[in-house]
């Protein structure tokens, strides 16, 4: 078959594929380009330090096949598509032989080897499952470590008194930290990280009291997590930093709906790892969802999503003991109008709040809709009023504030924020029936700087 461009772009891939391919689609990420004309192949360097070697073969008239090492389940994947991408257009950087290399031919020989019989499947398949149970229990055994030495150090602090905590420098909490990294537990160790920036704040010592009891509650979770129901499970891998594959999530269902992009903030720890959440609400099921999206240094995000978009489409939730995370399996943009509902006051948002927590301890983040509140700034401070004269902490991105007393007038109005606990970072409001985003511009992505030689 002549490979040309017009024969890439028919190849059974979808968008995100044929992007991904054409940011590799360069020398620079390839090794050992060689043609012999019937069969081509490449070695494509991973995010890692390995190399994925790549076949492409075109013997046959009608269609071009392909082989690569690398793990995706798709086929053909993102390196197969930027090998033919580089034969059509840089044809030059490959070297013509007449025969194949030994990793080729050892590569056709297994994708034409027979089919496995049925005993040999569930013979790989038991090998597998001991495999990930024996890599489990080696983690785990990692993480008792670090949590037995978390559980000295945290005892050690409040027999000490707080006192001794505000005094310490911002080296001990990064060495506490990193150790629960190297133990596995990364999830934990950006909490202990953030107890640093607690010293100074006014009622810094309640503060970091609550903290370090959500640290010590977690760590008892893990202590006893076998007696754990399935939910709080993974509950706590969750927030050990365990993540689970894309792929284990795109085999679990799906939930069909009309979605609402309600609101989106970003943030950055290290300025190299940026973090993007969106919010979502679904019109049938009366939920609201969160995707996370992450990139690193000056890459762009894979998705674009704007507060006001409607999307048609079916999204997974992530297992969790109070799913709110979900993956977008297949979405597209409508203009269907969609009806939302939320907290009608404060006491219901309050046992919304209660019942989440009651399901997962460790809950940092809860989405609130809330349905008719007045917004009122007394002391350059933001609350929020309901139809019963409550009130509710809250706060804006730095600009905003006056531009949400503006949208209300001192009349109702819907608001949308993540609440913390303490206080509900506003995300966006409605206006005449139309969402007004609060969201500042997107962070500025700073270019790594490499050292010399």
């Amino acid at each position: 078959m002549l490979l040309t461009l017009e024969n890439i772009y028919n190849l059974d891939a979808n968008k995100e594929t044929f992007a991904r391919a054409k940011k590799i689609a360069t020398t620079r990420r390839w090794r050992d380009l060689q043609t012999n004309g019937k069969q081509t192949w490449g070695q494509c360097k991973s995010s890692g330090a390995a190399y994925y070697t790549t076949v492409a073969d075109n013997t046959n008239p009608e269609k071009i096949s392909f082989i690569c090492t690398c793990p995706s389940r798709h086929n053909p994947c993102k390196h197969s598509i930027a090998l033919a991408f580089l034969l059509v257009e840089q044809s030059g950087a490959f070297r013509i032989t007449e025969g194949v290399s030994e990793r080729v031919k050892e590569l056709t020989a297994k994708k034409n080897a027979p089919p496995p019989t049925h005993d040999e499947v569930e013979a790989l398949e038991r090998q597998r499952a001991a495999a990930r149970r024996k890599a489990r229990e080696k983690r785990l055994t990692q993480m008792q470590a670090g949590l037995a030495e978390l559980d000295l150090r945290l005892s050690d602090i409040l027999q000490h008194g707080l006192a001794r905590a505000e005094e310490q420098g911002d080296e001990f909490w990064e060495n506490l930290a990193a150790r629960m990294t190297d133990a596995k537990l990364g999830g934990i160790g950006k909490r202990v990280l953030s107890l640093q920036n607690l010293r100074g704040q006014p009622d810094w010592h309640l503060k970091m009291l609550k903290k370090i009891g959500e640290i010590y509650l977690l760590s008892k979770g893990f202590q006893n997590l076998d007696k754990m129901p399935p939910a709080l499970q993974q509950e706590l891998l969750n927030q050990a930093g365990i993540n689970q594959k894309r792929e284990e999530i795109l085999e679990l269902e799906a939930v069909p709906d009309t979605w609402l992009v309600i609101g989106q903030t970003e943030n950055t720890a290290d300025e190299k790892l940026y973090e993007r959440r969106t919010w979502l609400y679904a019109e049938n099921i009366d939920r609201i969802g969160l995707l996370s999206d992450f990139a690193f240094q000056t890459e762009p995000y894979k998705e674009t999503w704007q507060v006001g978009q409607t999307l048609q489409g079916e999204m997974i939730f992530y297992p969790s003991a109070y799913p709110l995370r979900m993956l977008a399996k297949e979405v597209r943009r409508t203009d269907e109008p969609i009806h939302w509902q939320g907290y009608p006051n404060f006491a219901e948002f309050a046992d919304a709040y209660a019942g989440a927590l009651g399901q997962n301890p460790w809950l940092s983040l809860f989405p609130a809709f809330l349905i008719g509140v007045i917004p009122v700034v007394r002391d350059g401070e933001l609350i929020l009023v309901d139809t019963d004269n409550k009130i509710l902490p809250a706060r804006l991105s730095e600009g905003f504030l006056y531009k949400l007393s503006a949208l209300s007038g001192g009349y109702p109005i819907d608001v949308f924020g993540e609440w913390n606990g303490e206080e509900l970072f506003v995300l966006s409001t409605v206006a005449a029936d139309r969402f007004v985003d609060f969201t500042l511009p997107p962070l500025e992505r700073k270019k790594p700087v490499w050292g010399g030689w």
